[in-house]
């Protein structure tokens, strides 16, 4: 848990400049960004999901 937590918290600046410069270049469509932050959020999850049911059909 500590590493997950220690690799969150470094990868947080470079996600928060990353988000900046997609802010930037969509300045005139400021919904663009969001947009592209859930379907992320969303693949993640389903990916998370698929991976628990794998394991637990594994056990």
């Amino acid at each position: 848990m500590a590493i997950i937590m220690a690799v969150s918290q470094c990868a947080a600046p470079v996600g928060q400049i990353v988000y900046g410069f997609v802010f930037e270049a969509f300045n005139k469509a400021a919904y663009v960004p969001a947009l592209l932050a859930s379907i992320a959020t969303m693949i993640i999850a389903v990916m998370a999901r698929t991976m628990v049911k794998n394991k637990e059909s594994l056990s």
